[in-house]
């Protein structure tokens, strides 16, 4: 009876209404994740369903934006993490062997000799 009685209030109301009534869990249950995120928004998504499905619906940067670096670099990994981010973020999110690893040795030495450098003068 409660299946019948939502979906009833749902198909008269409209989704707004539906929203308000129902409140953001049963409206994510009985709409879905994309209707969902279009009339909550990124941060209500991203309360109600975590990470893993805000990244999938959304694009990385915004995921980025909402979450922080480190949830970005445990979600999507070192490489789209240095893709999205600059590369003095990626070394001090990720240290200097993964930072060698997936730039080379050019923009590591570029990256690092000021802090070498910094280190010597102690």
């Amino acid at each position: 009876i409660p299946g019948l009685f939502f979906s009833t209030l749902y198909s008269y109301t409209g989704l707004l209404l539906f929203l308000l009534y129902t409140g953001p869990l049963l409206f994510l249950l009985y709409t879905g994740p994309l209707l969902f995120l279009l009339y909550t928004g990124p941060l209500l998504f991203l309360l109600y369903t975590g990470p893993l499905l805000f990244l999938l619906y959304t694009r990385p940067l915004l995921f980025l934006l909402y979450t922080g670096p480190l949830l970005f670099l445990l979600y999507t990994g070192p490489l789209i993490f240095l893709l999205y981010t600059r590369p003095l973020l990626f070394l001090l999110y990720t240290g200097p062997l993964l930072f060698l690893l997936y730039t080379g040795p050019l923009l590591f030495l570029f990256y690092t000799r000021p802090l070498l450098f910094l280190h010597n003068q102690t």
